[in-house]
């Protein structure tokens, strides 16, 4: 069906009267020139013949009728209204966390969802469309919606779980954005055994009530166990989950790197319970060498002996320890004894150098540290400057500032715990900003003084006070900043529990691109220059290596919330709202073809006004 967006503009048709009028006035008056005829004076200057000349005019006024025509339907915005019904959808949410390998059903959880998904598919008709959902840690679709209900079915079969928990929120968020671009009207079917942290009320809501939800699992009698850390003095601390309905006893050994620690005994209750094992330090001593209080870095395991339940996974729990990750600093510049003091910490190695090298290599250094000192463009590490800029830095030195420096209203890592009242700014720079995406951190007299951004694969941050020309270096905020900008350049600094992982949960890490990525991994790892995203996945221990031979100890555990494989009803009310056919147009603009037609048609006028191509071709002549 043809609609018009703005009709009133059919009123400019009337522009087509006076260009009729002038040609019918051009055909009595010849002999007459005036302005209004100068466009047709031209064509009888030219050496044609007055019966083809009579033909020429009037195929010029038929297209100078169209390209008005043109014009005014584009004014008028046509476009092509299709109507249709749209049927109804369903969204089949299938839980795939890890409590979803259970096998207290035949084939397991995941397979039961399975077999009621392919069941409840069936009993729809050939025109309701349909999509599927996976829900773990990540949401992803598994194929476009379709109405081919078999195609779908083939993909479904393929599915297996992953091993993280069920993260509502995340699954909230990704159906959500995509309603949002669908037309039709969608209602939701949940396959869970309830493994919700949000009791399911934010899918619900989603979906405007419309959310079915179908509970899988016979029952949670097992036992599992998580949260293994090593403390010193030969103790470990761990918990168990028990699924059956009265006290069990439990058979444990505890390894380090395959050799036993130690074999324990235990009588757990029902439910939840945390336990700390101590050993004894002479039996320690005797494994493995641990007779003092110190932490040997290696892979430990808690295993559950003996046992066989529904669950196998969560019958082992790890723990890495590995060597302390020394933060690599290049301090450029006059020694500065504030940086000394600041810089004093355990763990960070610390260079000084009086200038930076063009042609040193720097990929290695987590921080470069830049005080009043020239920077070379081969800089490509993570950057602090004071009273200098790096090349193609975003931002230039502006007008002198001088007076106290301000905080801003701003949640960046850098100025967490950072006050910066009472630091007085005797003579200073301010930075003007060249491009984007950069962040103001502090201001002297409301002008910016020390701004930070992200380029490529690094962070830089720039002051353009000096410690010469302030108090900044007497300020107690000083240390904490280098201390948030160390954590910010190396985001697992200081983290006792940095390589000891939870299934489905993303963890950034710095470290140089010489890591060897085993083989046998996983997870999926993301790389962007120095820094490398890990998201794990099936619980164990993974050991990398370095170019220098050394070794990291990686090791990956469930989550606490997938120990508990009791199937939970989730307490949702299903909305009595029926979800009917819905009409729905589909509107496709036609203005750009008349636009089209009308820069045609000038064109055409305008080789017609110049006497058209043959007799240009006769002048030349």
């Amino acid at each position: 069906m043809l609609s018009w967006g703005e009709p009133r503009a059919f009123w400019f048709a009337v522009v087509i009267i006076p260009i009729i009028f002038f040609y019918f006035l051009r055909m009595r008056f010849r002999r007459q020139p005036v302005s209004s005829i100068y466009i047709w004076s031209r064509l009888q200057m030219t050496s044609r013949g007055g019966r083809k000349l009579r033909y020429w005019s009037v195929l010029l006024l038929l297209i100078q009728v169209l390209a008005a025509t043109a014009g005014v339907v584009t004014l008028a915005r046509p476009a092509w209204v299709a109507q249709r019904l749209e049927q109804p959808g369903i969204v089949y949410i299938l839980d795939v966390s890890a409590s979803m390998n259970a096998q207290d059903v035949e084939g397991g959880r995941l397979a039961q969802a399975k077999s009621i998904l392919e069941e409840r598919v069936g009993e729809l008709s050939a025109d309701t469309p349909v999509v599927i959902y996976l829900a773990g840690a990540e949401t992803t679709q598994l194929c476009p919606p379709s109405t081919v209900h078999q195609a779908l079915l083939s993909a479904l079969k393929a599915v297996e779980c992953t091993y993280g928990s069920f993260d509502e929120e995340e699954a909230a968020q990704v159906l959500q954005a995509w309603l949002a671009t669908e037309h039709r009207p969608w209602q939701g079917c949940l396959l869970t055994d309830g493994g919700l942290d949000l009791q399911g009320k934010k899918l619900s809501a989603v979906f405007n009530g419309l959310l079915e939800v179908v509970t899988v699992g016979a029952h949670g009698e097992n036992l599992g166990l998580t949260g293994l850390r090593v403390l010193p003095h030969n103790q470990y601390r761990f918990s168990v989950e028990n699924g059956y309905p009265a006290e069990q006893e439990i058979k444990l050994c505890l390894s380090w790197e395959g050799e036993p620690l130690s074999r324990q005994v235990l009588k757990v209750p029902p439910g939840l319970s945390l336990y700390t094992l101590s050993i004894d330090g002479a039996n320690a001593s005797a494994s493995v060498g641990l007779g003092d209080s110190r932490i040997k870095p290696g892979a430990y395991s808690l295993v559950l002996e003996e046992n066989t339940d529904i669950f196998p996974v969560d019958d082992k729990t790890y723990f890495a320890v590995n060597q302390g990750r020394a933060v690599r600093i290049l301090l450029a510049g006059r020694g500065n004894p504030f940086f000394k003091a600041a810089l004093s910490a355990p763990g960070l190695e610390v260079l000084e150098v009086p200038a930076l090298e063009d042609d040193s290599n720097y990929s290695e250094w987590d921080l470069v540290i830049a005080d009043c000192v020239e920077i070379p463009a081969g800089v490509r590490t993570n950057l602090l400057t004071f009273g200098a800029l790096s090349p193609g830095s975003p931002v230039a030195f502006g007008p002198e500032v001088r007076g106290e420096l301000s905080q801003v209203d701003s949640t960046h890592p850098l100025l967490r715990f950072v006050d910066w009242r009472g630091t007085r700014v005797n003579a200073g720079r301010s930075l003007l900003l060249t491009e984007g995406n950069v962040q103001i951190l502090a201001t002297v007299g409301g002008e910016p003084v020390i701004a930070a951004w992200e380029a490529e694969d690094r962070h830089v941050v720039v002051c353009s006070v000096t410690f010469f020309h302030s108090d900044l270096g007497l300020s107690a905020a000083f240390p904490i900043f280098l201390q948030n900008m160390l954590k910010w350049c190396v985001p697992q600094m200081g983290n006792a529990l940095a390589y000891t992982l939870v299934s489905g949960e993303a963890r950034i890490y710095a470290e140089p691109g010489s890591w060897q990525t085993p083989e046998e991994a996983d997870f999926r790892i993301d790389r962007t220059g120095r820094y490398l995203t890990i998201v794990p996945d099936r619980p164990g221990v993974y050991h990398w290596k370095k170019a220098d031979g050394s070794e990291i100890v990686f090791a990956i555990t469930l989550d606490q919330s997938e120990l508990s494989l009791v199937p939970r009803v989730l307490p949702l009310k299903v909305s009595g709202t029926q979800l009917g056919i819905k009409l729905s147009k589909e509107r496709v603009s036609l203005a750009r073809w008349s636009l089209l037609i009308l820069l045609t048609a000038l064109c055409l006028e305008w080789v017609f006004w110049r006497g058209g191509w043959s007799l240009r071709t006769v002048k030349k002549q």
